[in-house]
């Protein structure tokens, strides 16, 4: 059952990725994902 919280992350990450192409700003990446800013942040490096 560890795996199926990974999978969830990771299905964040990505919406977050696509979002941030999209030019979406941080704040509403984290309130449609619930990533931290600093999740969101490394991403963006």
């Amino acid at each position: 059952m560890l795996l199926l919280p990974c999978i969830f992350f990771q299905g964040k990450l990505e919406v977050a990725e696509n979002m941030l192409r999209l030019g979406m700003g941080i704040d509403m990446i984290i309130e449609a994902t619930g990533l931290s800013e600093e999740e969101i942040r490394k991403m963006m490096n």
